[in-house]
């Protein structure tokens, strides 16, 4: 469900996270909950990541896809997003991830499923979870 209006994101933002999202924040949630694909390039320190996860405070069902350049920040939001978001199953998906996580992603057990770009092109499994 997407927010009537900047003000409505804010507050549901800020009751599900309890920090408020920037403009440019939320004009990337927006995009993200239209369903496009969507490339954040801002600052270190600006909390790009936030803008991962304000669709938490919008939708109940789905998996989030999302992709990161950095190992440590894949790992990071695995712990992170559980903490943030009360029910959320996160997983980063690595070169040891095994046959058995790969079926509970099938199953839909994760709200969001982590990439790095070297899992992507290596791993024959990237394409199975976008189409399942």
């Amino acid at each position: 469900m997407l927010a009537e209006s900047d003000k409505e994101l804010r507050n549901r933002a800020f009751k599900v996270f309890s920090k408020y999202p920037c403009l440019w924040q939320i004009k990337a949630a927006r995009t993200v909950l239209e369903g496009k694909n969507v490339l954040t390039i801002a600052p270190p320190g600006t909390e790009k990541s936030f803008t991962y996860w304000l669709p938490f405070a919008f939708v109940e069902h789905g998996t989030i896809i999302l992709v990161t350049p950095l190992k440590e920040l894949g790992a990071q939001f695995e712990t992170q997003l559980p903490n943030a978001v009360d029910g959320c199953k996160a997983l980063n998906v690595t070169a040891h991830t095994s046959e058995e996580i790969y079926k509970e992603i099938a199953s839909l057990r994760y709200q969001v499923i982590i990439f790095g770009p070297e899992t992507m092109s290596k791993d024959h499994h990237y394409d199975q979870v976008l189409h399942d």
